[in-house]
C-alpha cells in the first residue's frame, strides 16, 4: 500500500516536470520567433524611411 502510494506521487512529479519543461521550450521558441519578427520589422521600417 505504502509503496504504491510513492510510486504514484513520482508519476506525477514526472508528469508535472515535463509539463514545466515543454512549457520552458515552448516559451522559448516564441521568444525566438519574436526576435526574427522585430528583426525583419526592423529592416522594413529602414527600407521605408529611406
Amino acid at each position: 500500500m505504502c509503496r504504491e502510494k510513492v510510486e504514484v506521487e513520482v508519476k506525477v512529479e514526472e508528469k508535472i516536470s515535463h509539463k514545466e519543461t515543454r512549457r520552458k521550450e515552448e516559451k522559448k521558441r516564441r521568444n525566438e520567433e519574436q526576435k526574427k519578427n522585430l528583426a525583419t520589422k526592423d529592416t522594413t521600417e529602414h527600407k521605408k524611411t529611406k
